[in-house]
């Protein structure tokens, strides 16, 4: 369907509209046709994207995603494409529609700082009436993006790496978080106990068969089995 024909799709059908997924690279956004209609939200950059597709694989219908390619979690002058996402969640707030939001970022290395979570932990911390639950950096797989020819594709890739995981935990451990926000060690969901516990997630590529995409983001053999380890998170 074409883009105008979406948009117009969204205005008849206001109250079915659940997503809003913004690409500063894209024509494809909804603009201000976002509408939230569900209690449980997931809310973010692409990751957030992935994880909510990911459980509607398992036919939950009751969440609604605000999520945008690079959006950051507060909001950013230097990233205004994503402020429609802020302003969706804060009408569905006002609304009282909405129980739990979840929060999923990859985190460059300018936000993992403490002041930076803090920033975070602050401005969602503000919206008291709803859980709000921050998940940790999803494990990588540094290989990836060390690839400089085609047909490169090596144990070297199945080399998972929990640095900015472990970094998270230990900036978190040092702030004091509001009542309303938790933190998920997202490890937990993809490959436990840093791979001791047997996952497909743990593994780039395995028997052929590819779970991720890139370096962090899940490939569609992949999402069945993610979404069945957040499921239980809605």
């Amino acid at each position: 369907k074409s883009y105008q024909n979406l948009k117009e799709e969204s205005l008849k059908k206001e109250s079915i509209i659940r997503d809003c997924h913004n690409n500063q690279k894209s024509t494809f956004r909804f603009e201000n046709y976002c509408y939230l209609s569900e209690e449980n939200l997931i809310f973010g950059d692409s990751h957030a994207f992935d994880a909510a597709s990911s459980i509607e694989l398992h036919n939950e219908k009751r969440i609604s995603r605000l999520s945008g390619g690079g959006c950051p979690l507060i909001p950013q002058k230097s990233h205004s494409y994503c402020d429609i996402n802020f302003n969706s969640f804060k009408k569905a707030y006002e609304k009282k529609i909405l129980r739990k939001v979840f929060l999923f970022n990859r985190y460059d290395e300018r936000e993992l700082t403490d002041e930076y979570l803090e920033k975070v932990f602050s401005y969602w911390g503000a919206f008291e009436s709803v859980e709000v639950f921050v998940m940790s950096p999803i494990p990588e797989f540094p290989s990836y993006l060390l690839i400089t020819r085609e047909g490169a594709v090596t144990e070297n890739f199945n080399r998972i790496s929990f640095g900015k995981e472990d970094l998270f935990f230990r900036l978190v451990d040092t702030l004091k978080l509001p009542k309303n926000i938790k933190i998920i060690r997202l490890s937990d969901h993809t490959c436990p106990n840093k791979g001791k516990i047997t996952s497909n997630l743990c593994y780039f590529n395995k028997d052929e068969v590819y779970y991720y995409m890139d370096n962090d983001h899940l490939a569609l053999a992949g999402m069945p089995e993610y979404g069945n380890n957040l499921y239980h998170l809605i």
